[in-house]
């Protein structure tokens, strides 16, 4: 690698961390997961905290899908499949006014080719430059069901479609200059790894030879993607050619479920074999072995980094252990916290809290740090009208989504003052 190569190479990889400390600044969850890293962590958050969570109150509930917000846009997408005729449709890309929750636009992203259509967003919605880009899959009757797959990207401040193309997206991930995408084909469940220019209408810089059946993650000055029961991971800069094959695959013999960001070369799998229960693993993403890993229990799993934490709620637990391990090579929680019904939604770390949704409603929080015992409780309890989905903090207020298809809701709470 020449000198200029490689100055290049750190130049983006400090842009890529740049953008991630810019975008918590302002207080934003820009993309699933929070960041790149998929931590479902806002490390700047201060608005809201300890002090006073207990004094949440719902300013708003709203018709809409929580994906992620970005300034006064709470942003989400359709995504379970839904039947409709013309004109009426069903993969729905809506922005919110993050304040009132009044409607800022709504995009139908399905073009209708035959008397029938079923649709959703495959890839949530995240915010790139002044754009929102996602994708849909649709099937649609034209005498025979057919399928039907696309990207767009639109403005964020209006909602119009400034770019159409025709290749179906699971996820994109900004990091830095560039944008991780996986892209699935009509038939089958491949989703490859392509590393896109967003500079350009829709450039390849490189694609990925493995298989990838999520969202990429960024760790460190790597992008993992997952296959299954294995984890692959290549150079977030790529191999200097249009094709790159995985540095290391690992078979973690779970199959896997999420996948987050640790310390440094660290990355935090969760997942289960079949019939077993909630798993942890620990690998080095420098040659993909496992540091250590924790039964968590539970067939539910829900995942979340701090620091040197790593959260997983698993069935009607969370539990919290030290991104570090134990010095073994199977580790039990510093702390946990019974939970009142099974974990349904995203966890979400702000504050100082961990915000865990059950399935009876209920949003508890609990402080990050435990609470010098071996079980804890919430320290404050929000309600919502349906089983959560998704948790997300930003700018002093907790938003809870409700559903992920037609008919979802959106709440938010903010503290009292």
């Amino acid at each position: 690698m020449t000198g200029g190569t490689e100055m290049a190479r750190r130049r983006r990889l400090a842009a890529a961390v740049l953008t991630v400390t810019s975008l918590a600044a302002a207080g934003c969850w820009p993309q699933p997961g929070a960041g790149p890293g998929n931590q479902n962590h806002n490390g700047l958050e201060s608005t809201l905290t300890a002090s006073n969570v207990g004094t949440l109150t719902e300013i708003w509930t709203a018709g809409g899908v929580l994906d992620s917000v970005y300034g006064g846009h709470v942003l989400g997408g359709t995504d379970r499949m839904n039947t409709s005729l013309p004109p009426t449709g069903s993969a729905y890309v809506t922005s919110l006014d993050a304040g009132t929750g009044a409607l800022n636009w709504r995009h139908d992203l399905q073009e209708y080719v035959g008397t029938r259509n079923a649709a959703q967003v495959t890839a949530p919605p995240v915010v790139v430059g002044d754009q929102v880009w996602t994708g849909w899959y649709q099937l649609y009757y034209d005498g025979y069901w057919r399928c039907k797959v696309g990207m767009a990207k639109l403005d964020l401040a209006t909602g119009e479609r400034t770019f159409t193309w025709p290749d179906g997206p699971r996820a994109f991930v900004p990091y830095g200059e560039q944008v991780a995408a996986s892209f699935q084909p009509c038939s089958g469940t491949s989703a490859p790894l392509a590393v896109l220019d967003p500079a350009q209408p829709l450039s390849v810089l490189w694609q990925g030879t493995g298989a990838s059946v999520s969202r990429p993650v960024l760790v460190g000055e790597r992008l993992l993607t997952d296959g299954a029961t294995t984890l692959q991971a290549y150079a977030a800069e790529g191999c200097g050619a249009g094709e790159c094959a995985p540095q290391w695959t690992a078979d973690l013999g779970i199959t896997v479920e999420a996948v987050a960001a640790g310390q440094g070369d660290q990355a935090l799998v969760l997942g289960r074999a079949s019939g077993g229960p909630t798993e942890l693993v620990a690998v080095d993403t420098t040659d993909g072995s496992i540091a250590w890993r924790a039964v968590a229990g539970g067939t539910v799993g829900r995942l979340a980094v701090a620091g040197s934490t790593v959260y997983v709620a698993a069935g009607d637990a969370l539990q919290a252990y030290p991104t570090a391990g134990c010095g073994a090579p199977e580790c039990l929680p510093t702390w946990e916290a019974s939970l009142p019904t099974t974990v349904s939604a995203s966890l979400a770390v702000a504050g100082g809290l961990v915000y865990v949704g059950t399935t009876d409603g209920a949003v508890g929080a609990y402080d990050a740090g435990g609470c010098g015992a071996a079980s804890c409780a919430a320290v404050a309890q929000v309600d919502v009208a349906a089983s959560p989905t998704d948790v997300v903090v930003s700018g002093g207020r907790l938003f809870v989504g409700q559903g992920r298809g037609l008919g979802a809701d959106i709440t938010a709470f903010a503290p009292a003052g």
